[in-house]
């Protein structure tokens, strides 16, 4: 039972962490429809709930994969939401320039963030 109570964690935060990258790729894609404060909403309304859901289920990871994919992982995330975070604050002054460099630096770490998860994801099943 343990085991698939950690298989479904471990689902649900790769899940949380797809979604997020993808309303972050969702978000460049459409910046130049967006005003600031358009930004703003989707930031908060679109991005940060999968954000925090990945955050709070994160261990699963270590549980499974171990500390080293975990600090992989760990690592390309906390660049992107750190960007995210860079990107909200800009689009809050009113810095579009600096809201287009920061989205897609966010985007580019979070992609990388997932590759990293699914590779040690695919890799695990390889040995099992």
């Amino acid at each position: 039972a343990e085991s698939a109570a950690s298989e479904t964690g471990l689902e649900s935060v790769r899940e949380e962490l797809s979604l997020a990258a993808g309303k972050v790729a969702e978000l460049k894609a459409n910046l130049d429809e967006f005003t600031c404060e358009d930004v703003l909403e989707f930031i908060d309304d679109k991005c940060v709930p999968h954000l925090a859901e990945f955050a709070d289920g994160r261990t699963v990871i270590t549980n499974r994969f171990g500390s080293t994919v975990y600090a992989t992982v760990m690592t390309e995330f906390a660049s992107g939401e750190r960007y995210l975070n860079r990107a909200w604050s800009a689009a809050a002054d009113g810095y579009v320039d600096e809201v287009e460099i920061s989205v897609g630096h966010a985007d580019t770490f979070l992609q990388a963030a997932v590759q990293h998860l699914d590779t040690a994801t695919e890799n695990h099943a390889a040995i099992a």
